[in-house]
């Protein structure tokens, strides 16, 4: 309930002819993945991040790009917080895209992927925004309301974040709880 949408986004929608969030409730959606962390790569959150590209390729493909704008293909970024895990996520776009040689950056007819930390996508956004939350452990960057912020805010269209549900709500992190009211 925490993440939004914006009160822009049906029109922003008819612009772009933008329907792939019809997928899920909200454009701000978390994806339970129920893998574990192992040797700092969560391959069942990879996984899940390449289900939900692939659908997403086959969207754009119907589509076509994205009208009114200068770049003629819908951009995605798959974002982690650690950089195995970006590593790992970036050997599953080459071969998902079949190219071999890309190290950050993958192409196809409608769609520019981008593959990185956090940290590195500071300032840039992208139509859709999978993020790989890994840890299944450890709080890790949870107690960096920055880096969380960075997060939540690169996604123009649609944020996906993929992480094990059940891990993060037994996390004890004050920006992931909710407000609560006080009682008089």
């Amino acid at each position: 309930a925490a993440l939004r949408d914006a009160n822009t986004i049906v029109e922003r929608d008819k612009l772009l002819r933008w329907d792939f969030a019809s997928h899920w409730p909200t454009r701000r959606v978390f994806i339970d993945a129920r893998g574990m962390e192992k040797h700092g790569v969560n391959e069942a959150e990879i996984d899940t991040l390449m289900a939900i590209l692939r659908s997403f390729l086959n969207w754009a493909n119907r589509v076509g790009p994205p009208p009114g704008r200068r770049s003629k293909r819908w951009e995605v970024a798959c974002l982690s917080f650690y950089l195995r895990q970006e590593i790992a996520m970036r050997d599953a776009l080459r071969k998902l895209t079949q190219q071999k040689d890309q190290h950050t950056r993958f192409s196809t007819d409608n769609v520019e992927i981008v593959s990185g930390t956090v940290d590195r996508f500071q300032g840039r956004e992208a139509d859709l925004v999978l993020l790989s939350m890994r840890n299944t452990g450890r709080i890790g960057f949870l107690d960096s309301p920055n880096r969380l912020n960075v997060s939540l805010t690169r996604g123009r269209q649609q944020l996906c974040i993929v992480g094990n549900a059940g891990y993060f709500n037994r996390c004890e992190v004050s920006e992931l709880e909710k407000k609560k009211k006080k009682s008089t």
